[in-house]
């Protein structure tokens, strides 16, 4: 590390960045609190913005919050979350979605949507949910590389879950049940979702992803059902594994 003192600099100042917080699930762009050097360390704290989220008054850029997080250091679904990689769409950490004024989001959610109720009247309904499931395992298999760090340890990504997503995870061994309980919501995070227009029964994407997660993760085969979610009119998504 350069050591200002030493090299006889008195006209530096010392930045720490980070990004700003994302509720993801597996996300790498964690808390703040987690890697916050202490302002001993430090002259100016800052964070980088992406997806163009650049909210006046949004929860994790407001200066006095990050300014109290930090000085208390020294003292952030449905099971997937989707970002469309060029707009400027973001699913906030309390669950709700900003409103978004571009046109072309709103097309694209509404095409999505005609083409899963399209699937209606080409395909039988098992081939529709198969369909729908192997695009939630395709999801989670983007992921591959950080599943691997939890293998055979599903009670550490459990943990990750409600670090960063659910209220509250169960894992009962003796009946080989994992439930997953996510917070309260508004919507549905997957920016391809409109609550209004959405098929209810893409539901099943979040019931392919974990499949292919906890089989993963446990080596072995799964089944998964929903309990309840925000698409089906719940106030949250309630995800049930059951090991084959």
């Amino acid at each position: 590390m350069y050591n200002s003192t030493s090299a006889r600099q008195n006209n530096l100042f010392r930045g720490w960045y980070t990004n700003i917080s994302f509720q993801l699930i597996l996300d790498e762009a964690y808390t703040y609190e987690d890697f916050f050097t202490g302002l001993d360390y430090i002259d100016v704290p800052a964070a980088d913005v992406y997806y163009n989220d650049y909210r006046q008054g949004a929860r994790h850029m407001k200066r006095k919050e990050f300014l109290t997080s930090a000085c208390a250091l020294g003292m952030c679904s449905c099971a997937g979350l989707s970002i469309l990689a060029s707009g400027n769409l973001f699913a906030g950490s309390d669950g709700t979605q900003k409103k978004e004024s571009d046109w072309r989001f709103d097309f694209i959610r509404k095409r999505f949507a005609k083409l899963i109720e399209n699937l209606d009247s080409t395909i039988d309904q098992e081939k529709k949910k198969k369909i729908i499931e192997d695009l939630g395992r395709a999801c989670a298999k983007e992921n591959g590389d950080m599943l691997k760090k939890f293998k055979d340890n599903p009670e550490g990504y459990l943990d990750e879950l409600k670090r960063l997503w659910a209220e509250s995870t169960e894992y009962d061994r003796e009946k080989k049940t994992i439930r997953i309980v996510g917070k309260k919501a508004e919507s549905c995070f997957c920016p391809f979702v409109d609550g209004s227009i959405t098929p209810k029964d893409f539901c099943n994407c979040s019931r392919g992803y974990n499949k292919e997660v906890f089989e993963t993760i446990l080596g072995k085969s799964v089944d998964a059902e929903i309990e309840e979610s925000i698409l089906y009119g719940g106030e949250r998504c309630i995800h049930v594994i059951k090991i084959v």
